[in-house]
């Protein structure tokens, strides 16, 4: 899932089943479309090589979402109860 963060800032979030404490976290990444080369290093390139092509943010955002790695994640959220209330945090994160 992903989530337009302000400009060209995009908030990709994985979420994570925590089964022990029986819950949902996400996994945030935090990334800004205009600063994408820093990120780069952390990604593998050949998975994103044809990103810089593309013209559609949204496009772009989905495409990054479907190859970050879970240890790269900025920061977590704290546990909820289900996806949906996971989801309705991320939203209200703003750049």
């Amino acid at each position: 899932m992903w989530c337009y963060g302000g400009g060209r800032r995009y908030l990709i979030v994985n979420a994570i089943w925590d089964v022990k404490r029986n819950g949902i976290y996400g996994a945030i990444y935090d990334i800004d479309l205009e600063r994408l080369q820093a990120y780069l290093e952390q990604l593998d390139e050949r998975d994103i090589s044809y990103i810089k092509t593309l013209e559609d943010d949204r496009e772009i955002a989905e495409e990054l979402a479907q190859c970050i790695e879970c240890e790269y994640c900025d920061r977590t959220t704290e546990l909820f109860d289900t996806e949906e209330e996971l989801w309705a945090y991320v939203k209200t994160i703003r750049g």
